[in-house]
């Protein structure tokens, strides 16, 4: 027997495109209310208009999860709206295709910011509201690529998977008394636009 998110409040990062979009797509198909996070907003206003014309009920929120105001912000207004934030599916990420040797110290630091920072700035504001009611569910987009696999070329993007890895493993024993269930989705190569960008 499946579990349903029907009626339950859901954010979705990177949802303006790639697997985020498909994400806040099949939450909102399965009756979830579905906040998409994304920093383009013409981008992640098609996708929620899109939602919408499909019967499926989202919002956009327009955030930078590098930045911890943003992050702090997007749960403020999921909580103040809807009074409940059930799921939190932190998606958003960056794929640097660079060797060592020719990657800027910035790209590093960014890649590091984008896929495991955020990863802190995001559950953080989440721990009271979902305390409260005693049910949450976390849930990071991870990767084969660092955990399990090596490639050249991804160091920093392998560093920084590894890393959520380690985060959700920690954080799933902090927030189990509570309720709150921290996991990961690891997919392989998926043929979204961030890719398609690599194979050029």
């Amino acid at each position: 027997m499946g579990i349903s998110i029907a009626g339950k409040i859901a954010v979705v990062t990177g949802a303006s495109r790639g697997i985020g979009e498909g994400i806040a797509r099949v939450f909102a198909d399965e009756g979830a209310t579905v906040i998409c996070a994304a920093r383009s907003k013409d981008d992640g206003n098609r996708v929620v208009q899109s939602i919408n014309d499909s019967g499926g009920q989202s919002e956009f929120f327009q955030a930078d999860i590098r930045e911890e105001d943003d992050c702090r912000a997007l749960v403020e207004h999921v909580a103040d709206t809807y009074g409940q934030l059930d799921i939190m599916c932190h998606n958003a990420g960056i794929y640097p295709d660079l060797l060592m040797e020719e990657m800027p110290t910035e790209v590093w630091d960014d890649t590091l910011n984008t896929n495991l920072r955020s990863c802190f700035l995001l559950t953080k504001p989440c721990i009271p509201i979902m305390r409260r009611q005693q049910w949450g569910r976390i849930l990071f987009t991870s990767s084969i690529t660092g955990p399990n696999v090596a490639q050249a070329r991804l160091t920093a993007y392998s560093a920084s998977k590894g890393g959520v890895n380690a985060f959700i493993k920690a954080a799933s024993l902090d927030l189990a008394k509570d309720g709150i269930t921290v996991n990961a989705v690891s997919p392989g190569n998926i043929l979204t636009e961030s890719l398609k960008g690599t194979l050029r």
